[in-house]
């Protein structure tokens, strides 16, 4: 959480609102079921509810862009259940997920 507190202050001029920033203290232990089943859950509601407020605030959305890690469980595991519950909650809306790949 600290590295991804100190990049979100370094892009406070991008996103304005601190509630856009959902932070957990746990991760997935580089497992991407954990992260895809259980860790997901509890994070996730916390996540649509803070798209869900940037949504209504919009006069006009047309979709979103999620970047997310193939490695490790946080990032694969809870990037894709996150993509799936994005994609049911908005059918219609764009869904860009470019991914990173961790280098050797």
């Amino acid at each position: 959480p600290r590295v991804v507190r100190s990049v979100a202050r370094s892009l406070r001029w991008v996103v304005r609102d601190d509630a856009a920033h959902v932070l957990r203290a746990h991760g997935s232990a580089n497992n991407w079921a954990m992260g895809f089943g259980s860790v997901a859950p509890d994070s996730l509601d916390a996540i649509a509810d803070s798209l869900r407020r940037m949504v209504e605030r919009m006069d006009w959305w047309s979709g979103t862009v999620i970047t997310h890690s193939l490695a490790g469980g946080t990032g694969s595991g809870m990037g894709s259940r996150l993509l799936l519950d994005i994609r049911d909650a908005y059918p219609r809306q764009w869904l860009v997920s470019p991914a990173v790949v961790p280098f050797p």
